[in-house]
């Protein structure tokens, strides 16, 4: 005769239970993660039965608590009943609608609304797990505690922690493939809480000397195409109310420990194969008010270098930085440098289009930072016609104390 892989026991519908303290019949026992409810009593110590099966009018709990048909029903064993309330006894638990408050019951077969004692559940055999290990397809998840994890799995002795990968559909023939979003939650409509933030934080290094935190690299998707664009990456601060500023975009390095460096920020356009290489802009926003200024170094930069060989504003294309047409009068020049100086500085040139000629003695202002003298070059003020209104430009570079005349127009020493 062949050997059996299994022998039949009882049809299933309870389980042996022997408990170690007295059970009074219509009580809920939770044996493991799974609530199961005693039809009669059992005495401590001695062999009886718990139902796995069926459908049970179960006490439910107190408060605003209702259920439709086909809901999901949770044992909360600490919970106070309605049942409770009614007969000012303490039973052991009531069903919740409230997954992080118990165990898992069963499926709600009935309505129950919130004045209700009771609520007609029928038992699920089914454990209810924080953990899915192995690889899972879901439409859609939704949370039911206030938060939800997604975690890889730990590593087993020296090997590495668990992956977790997000990635959009699959598109099919010319469909775009699906997009992936991190949202952080709403704030509620009626009160003044901020929205839920979304992170991406590196993991953090163990507790090795020398092992780094995980990186974090956000990456546009190549193009397989030979025409097609790389995907773009945007960063985009919130769009702001009627009066509230939109949200603002910080990018910074990581502090560094007690001896170490502080992590550096890089902004790296792509390189180019045989095209172009990718550009850099860096600009502000539209101004539908005033417009705001760009700031590069700030208080705490000891040096800003530019490795390139030409540097190219976007305000006068056409023109170098230090051109500009003289809105004055004779002997007073009013020059308007867009964009503007905050200070004079020695060393600094100036070409410009004198409104009207010079008679003696005249000065330059400049972004209305105060007059200073026009001189020649040996200190004498310039003669007569020596800045020319007829389209000559003149040529003035500041000393540290007042600008000299390069070329006067009657080539005065």
């Amino acid at each position: 005769m062949a050997s059996q892989d299994s022998k039949w026991v009882q049809d299933g519908n309870t389980i042996d239970y022997t408990p170690g303290a007295d059970v009074v019949g219509g009580s809920v026992e939770v044996v493991g993660t799974h609530p199961l409810p005693a039809k009669s009593d059992i005495e401590s110590g001695v062999l009886g039965a718990l139902e796995a099966r069926g459908t049970f009018d179960f006490a439910k709990k107190t408060g605003a608590v209702s259920f439709s048909a086909g809901d999901t029903a949770y044992w909360d064993a600490n919970g106070t009943s309605m049942a409770d309330t009614a007969a000012s006894t303490t039973l052991s638990g009531c069903v919740t609608d409230t997954a992080a408050d118990g165990e898992l019951l069963g499926m709600v077969t009935a309505d129950a609304a919130v004045g209700d004692t009771w609520v007609r559940v029928r038992l699920t055999n089914v454990e209810l797990t924080s953990t899915i290990a192995g690889s899972i397809s879901v439409t859609d998840v939704t949370c039911s505690d206030t938060v939800l994890t997604i975690g890889g799995l730990p590593a087993a002795t020296a090997g590495d922690g668990g992956t977790i990968v997000s990635a959009g559909g699959l598109a099919h023939t010319n469909g775009a493939g699906g997009a992936v979003s991190y949202t952080g939650g709403a704030g509620s409509a009626a009160g003044t809480g901020a929205g839920g933030a979304a992170s991406l934080v590196g993991g953090e290094s163990g507790g090795g000397a020398t092992g780094a935190g995980g990186a974090v690299a956000v990456t546009g998707g190549e193009a397989a195409s030979t025409a097609g664009a790389g995907g773009a990456v945007a960063m985009t601060g919130g769009l702001g109310t009627t009066t509230a500023d939109g949200g603002a975009i910080t990018i910074t390095g990581g502090a560094a420990g007690a001896t170490g460096d502080g992590g550096a920020v890089s902004i790296t356009s792509g390189a180019d194969t045989g095209g172009t290489v990718g550009a850099v802009a860096i600009d502000t926003g539209v101004a539908g008010g005033t417009g705001a200024g760009i700031t590069i170094g700030a208080a705490n930069a000891t040096t800003i270098s530019m490795g390139l060989s030409t540097v190219t504003t976007g305000i006068t294309a056409s023109a170098p930085i230090n051109f500009i047409a003289d809105s004055g009068a004779a002997d007073a020049a009013v020059l308007t440098l867009v964009p503007a100086i905050d200070g004079y500085a020695a060393g600094q040139m100036i070409c410009f289009t004198p409104t009207a000629d010079n008679t003696a003695a005249c000065t330059v202002n400049v972004n209305g930072l105060g007059a200073k003298s026009i001189l020649l070059s040996d200190g004498a003020n310039p003669a007569a016609g020596d800045l020319d209104a007829s389209g000559a430009l003149a040529m003035i570079v500041y000393n540290g104390t007042a600008f000299v005349l390069i070329n006067p127009a009657t080539n005065a020493p």
